[in-house]
């Protein structure tokens, strides 16, 4: 979900408004957190249930149906160590992968 996706719902739940700036707040907290992960193709933000290092995210994104799919992390490492920044204090990555789910062919 967008942060304005999240302030309309908390609206149609709870019938208050949320300010957006009070939404990105918590987002980057969590963000912090490990408990989500934000998707850049999309400005939206997703829960995530892996129990990994979350320095990395490799995610899977259909560009029709907007579902989202973490995968495992391992291939990252050697893509890294491979394009020779292995050496490099990489704090983040984030790898997003656009195209067409199985169930949207």
């Amino acid at each position: 979900m967008s942060a304005y996706q999240i302030i309309e719902a908390y609206l149609l739940k709870y019938k208050q408004l949320l300010k957006p700036m009070q939404v990105y707040r918590v987002l980057k907290k969590l963000v912090e957190k490990n408990l989500i992960h934000r998707i850049n193709f999309n400005n939206s933000y997703v829960a995530c249930f892996h129990k990994n290092s979350h320095e990395t995210f490799v995610g899977f994104i259909c560009s029709k149906c907007s579902t989202i799919e973490e995968k495992p992390q391992v291939s990252i490492h050697e893509l890294t160590k491979t394009m020779g920044l292995n050496k490099n204090n990489i704090s983040h990555t984030n790898l997003e992968i656009i195209g067409t789910c199985q169930n949207c062919l």
